[in-house]
């Protein structure tokens, strides 16, 4: 008899675990083409960027990765629509750190909450930037600027 229990009560849970996995499958992502917004201008260093990491992205996960630029106020066009995409993954933004940090300081108003609407995913580049001066200038280095 209580062999019995025994593998009717294995059986069951069993069974039960069988059903509730199912609940949890889920289609890999991405099962359909995601759109990667792009608030600045074809051609720029952000889109160049962009295309070539998203170009890489789709080889590797099966999926196109479809850059759309929204260039404008400061990317006040192309960050919103991204603001109030679905948050299922499939609208992703590529965007310079101010859009979400000092354009906060600089506009009164904006169209999105850059702290409420989004989690930052990567950090997937560095782009350094240089300061530069004629040849033979009278401040050739930091140094003579900050001395001046």
């Amino acid at each position: 008899m209580q062999l019995r229990r025994s593998v009717f009560t294995l059986t069951l849970a069993t069974l039960a675990m069988g059903s509730t996995a199912s609940a949890f499958a889920q289609a890999p992502y991405p099962d359909r083409p995601v759109k990667v917004i792009v608030a600045l201008p074809a051609g720029g260093s952000a889109d160049m960027i962009a295309r070539v990491v998203t170009q890489k992205m789709a080889a590797e996960l099966g999926q196109p990765f479809v850059v759309d630029n929204k260039a404008g106020a400061s990317g006040q066009i192309g960050t919103p629509l991204v603001s109030r995409a679905a948050p299922d993954g499939y609208t992703l933004m590529v965007s310079p750190a101010s859009f979400l940090t000092t354009n906060k300081s600089i506009f009164k108003t904006l169209p999105y909450d850059p702290e409420a609407d989004f989690v930052p995913v990567t950090k997937f580049v560095n782009q350094p930037m240089v300061l530069v001066v004629k040849d033979k200038q009278k401040f050739p280095t930091v140094a003579a600027v900050l001395a001046a």
